[in-house]
C-alpha cells in the first residue's frame, strides 16, 4: 500500500509544482508516522496528502502555501475523499 500512496504522492506533486524537497520531506513524514502508528487502509490516503501539505508548509514558504486556502485543493485533490479540515 506503501507504494501506492509513493506513487500517487509523486502525480500530486507533479500536479502543485512542489519542489523535490517537499516531496522526498513528505515520505520521510509519511514513514516517521507508519512506523509509529497502525493506520488503517481508509486513512492513509489522509496520511498522505497531510504529509505532503506540512512538507509544503516548511519548504513552499516562497509561494504562502500555508494558507486555508491552500487545504481546500488538497482536499480536493484526494477527490473530495476528505475535507479540508481533515487534511489540516
Amino acid at each position: 500500500m506503501r507504494t501506492i500512496l509513493i506513487d500517487w504522492l509523486v502525480d500530486v506533486a507533479v500536479h502543485f509544482e512542489v519542489k523535490c524537497e517537499t516531496l522526498h520531506l513528505s515520505i520521510h513524514l509519511i514513514d516517521r508516522y507508519l512506523s509509529n502508528v497502525n493506520v488503517e487502509k481508509v486513512k492513509l490516503q489522509l496520511v498522505g496528502i497531510s504529509c505532503m501539505k506540512i512538507g509544503d508548509v516548511f519548504n513552499e514558504r516562497s509561494k504562502e502555501y500555508y494558507r486555508q486556502e491552500n487545504a481546500i485543493e488538497y482536499a480536493y485533490i484526494t477527490a473530495d475523499e476528505y475535507t479540508d479540515r481533515e487534511v489540516v
